[in-house]
């Protein structure tokens, strides 16, 4: 958007640019928080963000600047789950292939 501004494009070539970009920005939020209650229910502890974070930094900074930087820190969080589950597959802990008890299906097999 910012390259098309620099171009100096008409009235109507900023404002098709604009209204694209804001279009494509919720589908990125509705996923960032998708990403936050997928890695809350690995880990409960995790640090993501969920939807109170993203609609403020939504609306105290910009939708652009939400749609950049939470979805990073989200992604960052679910790098760092991954990472640990598998150090501890490698390691051979025989707790780590199993659900935990957020993750698991109703009427599993608890065994």
């Amino acid at each position: 958007m910012c390259v098309f501004a620099g171009f100096q494009w008409s009235l109507h070539g900023r404002q098709a640019t604009v209204l694209l970009t804001l279009l494509t920005v919720p589908p990125v939020l509705w996923y960032t928080v998708k990403a936050h209650q997928l890695c809350r229910a690995i880990d409960p502890a995790s640090h993501t963000v969920g939807w109170v974070p993203v609609l403020i930094t939504t609306f105290v900074l910009s939708p652009f600047e939400s749609g950049l930087i939470l979805p990073a820190k989200n992604l960052l969080a679910a790098n760092k789950l991954l990472r640990t589950c598998q150090r501890e597959a490698k390691a051979g802990s025989p707790v780590a292939g199993r659900p935990t008890k957020a993750r698991q299906a109703p009427g599993a097999d608890t065994r």
